[in-house]
């Protein structure tokens, strides 16, 4: 073993040892469910979401505050339109939308696309919470609604509520689980500005307290979509609600909420083209099979997403080369694969050394 591998060894040794955690996330499946698709935690999954049609009501088991109060906490049924047709009307046509799907986007990023979300219609026949109202009836996974809650219920204190995700998805589908709820009575904005920029939480000469739209959902969709609970430590973390949490632009995602969305559902290893945690010769030998390729995609060998396989995809596997063998592995291309590849491109190799269950009673906000 050379001097450097001994050296890569004894930091693997030393961060293995460790005894105190190096992020600080929450979540609630603690090594199994409270995910989407695969309950093992570092699997991929691919969800679906979509608006509860106006005039949808909630089943007659539905309780959002879990309980604490007399009955489900919502008044009348979903209006999402409302919601929609305000923000639009204020910050121009398609405004409400954007921000649902950037926040959607934020989240995936961080996985590296293992985690991916898709629009479809929600039927709308049965109430949210129905036990029928699964993606077994084509229903989405993550049911979006707005309501205007009961009086003296805890929703009417917040901007959202989101309930986690299933805790074994594959073998209890649950029709609650992800379904996050808008709070009409409260009211909502698209502050101007950067990340981190402060932005008036109540109008000038006043009115109802102001939920920066990104932000809000982008928090409650770190608890319907990834599992993640509320951290101690913050403010900047996105899924932090202690002191200092409120009154900024918070769109992206703090170091600690991408590690805790990594660890549910794992990370796209650049270089990686068959995805099994491995940068070494079977993706090579996938991205000479599709070499100058112009419809490719990820599985192709094409890393940078412009649908072309060439020296770009190539720079981004060398650069990754070894990652998740291990520094004592050596791997030689094989002559076919190599021959497949220009000279120049081969001049740009170079090596590497690798370096909570969702309940009837629980909900977040």
């Amino acid at each position: 073993m050379t001097p450097f591998s001994r050296a890569c060894l004894t930091c693997f040794l030393l961060l293995a040892w460790s005894p105190a955690p190096m992020w600080a996330f929450v979540h609630f499946g603690q090594g199994y469910g409270s995910k989407w698709d695969d309950p093992l935690p570092g699997t991929p999954a691919h969800v679906t979401w979509g608006f509860v049609p106006d005039g949808t009501d909630v089943h007659a088991s539905f309780d959002i505050d879990g309980g604490f109060e007399t009955g489900n906490g919502v008044s009348g049924t979903s209006n999402i339109t409302a919601l929609r047709t305000s923000i639009d009307n204020t910050f121009g046509s398609g405004a409400f939308d954007a921000a649902i799907l950037s926040a959607f986007d934020t989240w995936s990023a961080a996985t590296g696309g293992l985690l991916t979300f898709q629009q479809i219609a929600d039927p709308g026949t049965l109430s949210i919470a129905d036990p029928d109202a699964t993606s077994v009836n084509n229903y989405p996974d993550i049911r979006i609604s707005a309501f205007l809650p009961d009086a003296g219920h805890s929703f009417g204190n917040v901007g959202a509520v989101g309930f986690g995700p299933p805790g074994d998805d594959l073998n209890f589908p649950d029709a609650l689980a992800g379904d996050i709820f808008f709070n009409l009575s409260t009211g909502f904005t698209i502050a101007p500005g950067n990340e981190g920029d402060p932005y008036d939480i109540f109008p000038p000469g006043g009115g109802l307290f102001q939920n920066e739209l990104e932000s809000l959902f982008l928090h409650e969709l770190g608890h319907a979509a990834i599992g993640l609970g509320h951290p101690d430590e913050g403010p900047g973390v996105v899924m932090y609600v202690g002191p200092g949490s409120i009154g900024f632009i918070n769109r992206e995602l703090d170091s600690d909420d991408i590690v805790g969305a990594q660890y549910v559902y794992g990370l796209r290893v650049p270089g990686d083209a068959n995805d099994d945690g491995l940068v070494n010769l079977a993706d090579l030998q996938i991205l000479g099979d599709n070499w100058q390729s112009i419809s490719a995609s990820w599985s192709d060998a094409d890393f940078t997403g412009d649908g072309v396989v060439n020296l770009a995809d190539l720079q981004i596997l060398g650069d990754n080369w070894g990652y998740g063998v291990g520094p004592d592995v050596q791997v030689v291309p094989e002559p076919g694969t190599v021959a497949m590849l220009t000279p120049a491109a081969l001049l740009l190799w170079r090596s590497r050394c690798c370096g909570v269950r969702r309940d009837q009673s629980r909900r977040f906000v």
